[in-house]
Parts: structure tokens; sequence; C-alpha cells
């Protein structure tokens, strides 16, 4: 990856992590465990041949619940780096407009 494509790339990281934090995973895969132990009652050949597709977005719902935790964990980080280095970078053009470039010891 080149340079000049770490900004995009980490942009567009961010906003799929804001979609993944605001989707209910939990409500789908409560709806999911309502469908796996309902569907082979009522309709036991569809559950049958269905299964193996229920299994599969199982699976893909646990990964996106980990996920999803990941990005409410790393998000509020990032947000808190974000705002630490948005103050620095005031604090500095302040110094810069009043004439006192030097750091603070």
């Amino acid at each position: 990856m080149e340079t000049y494509e770490f900004l995009p790339a980490i942009q567009r990281l961010s906003l799929i992590a804001d979609m993944v934090r605001k989707t209910d995973v939990e409500g789908v895969i409560d709806h999911l465990g309502v469908a796996e132990a309902v569907a082979p009652v009522f309709d036991p050949d569809a559950y049958h041949y269905g299964s193996e597709r229920l299994v599969a977005i199982r699976g893909f719902l646990d990964d996106a619940l980990k996920f999803k935790r990941s990005c409410e964990r790393y998000g509020t980080r990032i947000a808190e780096a974000e705002q630490t280095a948005r103050a620095k970078r005031l604090e500095l053009a302040d110094r810069k407009r009043d004439g006192s470039d030097a750091t603070p010891a």
C-alpha cells in the first residue's frame, strides 16, 4: 500500500465500522435462533434443504458480532485519540499565532 492510499483506506474502514456499530446484529441473531427453533417443526423439508444455509448465516452473524464489538472497542479509542490530536493541533496553532513556538517542558 502506498502512503497516499493509507488515509482513504482508514476512512473507508471507519465508515464500515460505524455502519456495523449501528446494526442490530444481536437482534438478527435472536431472530435466526427463533427460525432455527421453529423451522423444523413447521416445515421439516424446507429446514432440511436450507439448514446448510442457516449454518453459514449463523457463522457469518457470529463473526459480524465479534467485528461489531471490536469496532465499538476501537472506535472509542480512535475517537479519543482524534480529540487529543485535534487539541494538540489547536494548541500548536495558538502558539504559532502568539509567536511562542517553543514547546512546553
